[in-house]
């Protein structure tokens, strides 16, 4: 008996002494991030384990560093999930496995340990954002929009929290608001694309063609796609400058000669000119606009109103004779579809 409580006495007091000194190879490997030398604390990190695999923080900082440094998420993920089974209430473990999933795609699981994260310390920007980022991603606007009101409360001068909270309220309905909130992100730096994009999308469902105007021949200039110049000949189309519709509708396909919105619009405004001109039988627009609805349905058949606008249109029409556009006969359908899209 004597001799087993002498061994577990050394065997206690030997893993008391390698505990410490893991510890000193953490502090020691947190003085050379600070110094910015990555790989020998990552080294420091190593030999913390190697004298105690349960020491979190080293676990955690080498998380930190294969994330922050070596962009390996799978080995990030790894160092931070031992750290949140070793410690159930690590805020940054927690926080950091979540980052790690969401990055690697696993929205759905991120959003768990988020929560989780969140559960550990509320009032966490950083948690409160991501979380409202994964939401969004998810369809899960109400969510989304709920933690993003948090995160901006904790931090009002972060453009990509008040983004994706303007993105959130497109999502849900709520242009007016998503129209501030995509000024507000504009305050806070450069806007990029996507905000431009997010801030003309509400303007045109608010009905406010003449700014999206404004923000679209901006996004044109900066980065021309087809997604703006279509969006900009729809808001063209809205106020009857039919020609201008023309001309982004065309700029659209000289981008994707596929793409349907842009097909529809070229077509629709074809026809639109025809009617506004004193030549009413422009059997050339009229051809024109009926190949383009047809390469239109080729691509998407489920497209009810192109259907529509062929046979009204088509010379091949039940009577046999060619079909006219009469003044007041002009179809009130969107060039963009029957459905917007963000």
């Amino acid at each position: 008996m004597l001799l087993l409580a002498a061994v577990l006495s050394c065997c206690t007091s030997l893993r008391r002494v390698n505990t410490e000194r893991g510890q000193e190879h953490v502090r020691q490997g947190r003085i050379y991030l600070k110094q910015d030398l990555p790989d020998s604390a990552l080294a420091e990190f190593g030999l913390a384990l190697e004298d105690d695999p349960n020491l979190v923080d080293a676990h955690v900082s080498m998380g930190h560093i294969y994330y922050r440094v070596w962009r390996d998420f799978l080995l990030a993920h790894r160092s931070y999930q031992s750290a949140a089974r070793l410690d159930p209430n690590h805020y940054r473990a927690h926080y950091g496995l979540a980052l790690m999933k969401h990055l690697l795609g696993r929205v759905a699981d991120a959003v768990g340990v988020y929560l989780k994260a969140l559960a550990l310390q509320p009032d966490s920007f950083e948690a409160n954002q991501h979380v409202a980022a994964a939401f969004l991603q998810l369809g899960r606007v109400s969510e989304a929009v709920t933690y993003g009101q948090r995160a901006i409360k904790l931090r009002e001068n972060h453009q990509g929290t008040w983004a994706n909270l303007a993105a959130a309220y497109n999502l849900a309905g709520h242009y007016e608001r998503a129209v501030d909130a995509y000024r507000r992100a504009a305050e806070f730096g450069e806007p990029a694309d996507p905000i431009l994009q997010g801030l003309a999308y509400a303007h045109m469902m608010l009905g406010h063609h003449e700014h999206a105007i404004v923000v679209l021949r901006d996004l044109t200039r900066r980065n021309p796609n087809a997604l703006t110049c279509q969006r900009l000949g729809y808001c063209h189309f809205k106020f009857q400058q039919f020609d201008d519709a023309l001309s982004s509708y065309r700029a659209a396909l000289s981008i994707d000669s596929d793409a349907i919105e842009a097909l529809n619009g070229v077509a629709i405004s074809l026809m639109a000119m025809q009617l506004d001109s004193e030549e009413h039988d422009d059997s050339t627009s009229r051809d024109e606009a009926l190949r383009l609805w047809r390469r239109s349905v080729q691509i998407r058949g489920n497209q009810p109103l192109i259907h529509a606008l062929i046979a009204r249109y088509a010379p091949e029409s039940k009577t046999g004779v060619p079909l006219r556009l009469r003044k007041g006969q002009q179809e009130p359908v969107s060039p963009e579809g029957e459905r917007h899209h963000e």
